[in-house]
Parts: C-alpha cells; structure tokens; sequence
C-alpha cells in the first residue's frame, strides 16, 4: 500500500500530468490525500473549477474512490461559503475498508484537520506469526567491559583493506555483537505495559483548546466579520 501527499498551490496551474504519473507509478491498493484548492459540487462544493473538472477525470481514469461526504475542510471568511478542497482518495479496492471524517477543531489554522481510518487486520497483509519484541536495558548495561572489550574488537579495524561498503558491514556487525553480550534485554510481550510519557499538558493547556472550539462553534453559528476577529484571537 501506497500513501501520496498532495499540496497543488491555487496560485499555480494544476500539472494532471505529473499528478497523473505519481499516482500510475506507486504500488496499488493506494491512498491519495491532500489540499488540491480544486471545487467540486463531487468533492462537496458548492460550484466546479476547470482544476475540480480536471481532477475528477483523473480519480475517474484511475479507478479511485472520493472518501469525502461534502463536509467542509475550512474554516470560511465571513461572508464566503466554505469549501472542500482537502480530498481523500483511495483505490476502489479498499474504499469499503476507509472511515473518513473532519474533525470539529481547526486548531487555529484555516483548514479543518481530516482524519482516515482504514480496518485492515494485520493478517490481511502480515503471513507471519507474531514475534516478541525485544528491548535494551542499557541502565544495566556493563560499561566498563564493553570498553574494554570494544577496544580490543576495533584495534584490527583500521588494517581491514576491504571496499567501504564491507568494512561498515564490519563495524556494523561489531557494535551489534558488543551491544549483544554486554547489555540485556527483555522480551516485550503482548500484555507487557509500556511507561507513558511524562505528561507535559497543563490545565491551562485545556483550556486554550475549550476556548479555541467555542470560538470556532460561535464563529459556525454567526459568521461575522466580529466573531471572526474573536476565533482568530480566540477570545470568547
């Protein structure tokens, strides 16, 4: 599976046959996704450009399937109607597999995030049975035999008359095998639980975000140049 990230500037022409090329090129089943400033009453739209036009006939020639539902992706300026420009594609193959949805917080930026979920178990692609993961102790790590033996496993490094490519392998290997014998691990199993990070958010973290989605919700709800000014700022 291929994802491509798409950005085509409304300033500049869109270039169908670059775009075209990429999405031929990558391996199938695919996902295309990205701010292509092209109108399409298909995408959600309220009206067609010659860029939407020209886009649909590309998703049309390479089978692809629109993800959108005609929920807009921005945050309009007042007195303008909002748009939906940031597309979703992806191949026919797993349309049926993809949950595509627009989250309600803009973030203060002047496009809503869009999120794709795809429902693909790991077996559909992943034949092979699961292994434990293996991780590094390295605050039990011994590290004065490891530079001591370190020392006498690369003291013969600099004779090694090889190609560059053979002697990294070689280097490579060393610090794999030194790390092997003086450093232990453990088995990271299915139920073994993982630290969480150290939490950096704050309570006036929270409340920056509350008060940034009540002002966007003020904003949807009375368009205004006023209650513009006030989501920009996020005052409330």
């Amino acid at each position: 599976m291929a994802i491509l990230c798409v950005y085509s500037p409304p300033s500049i022409r869109l270039d169908s046959a670059n775009l075209k090329y990429l999405i031929d090129k990558i391996p199938k089943p695919c996902i295309v996704m990205g701010d292509f400033n092209a109108h399409n009453v298909a995408f959600g739209c309220y009206s067609d450009n010659n860029r939407g036009r020209c886009l649909y006939n590309i998703i049309d020639e390479f089978d692809l399937c629109i993800l959108n539902h005609g929920s807009p992706t921005t945050v309009p300026y007042p007195n303008r109607q909002a748009s939906a420009i940031d597309l979703a594609l992806v191949s026919s193959l797993i349309a049926h597999l993809c949950n595509w949805y627009v989250h309600d917080d803009s973030m203060g930026s002047y496009h809503l995030p869009t999120l794709l979920e795809i429902n693909i178990q790991p077996s559909m692609y992943d034949r092979s049975p699961p292994v434990d993961q293996e991780k590094y102790i390295y605050s039990r790590a011994a590290w004065d035999e490891y530079y001591g033996l370190s020392e006498t496993c690369f003291s013969h490094l600099e004779s090694i008359n090889d190609s560059p490519t053979n002697a990294y392998n070689h280097f490579i290997g060393i610090l794999n095998d030194l790390r092997n014998k003086r450093i232990p691990k453990r088995k990271l199993g299915a139920n073994t639980a993982i630290k969480k990070p150290v939490p950096w958010w704050n309570s006036k973290c929270s409340d920056c975000v509350a008060k940034s989605k009540d002002t966007l919700k003020h904003y949807f709800c009375q368009p205004n140049i006023e209650n513009w000014i006030k989501y920009k700022r996020k005052e409330f």
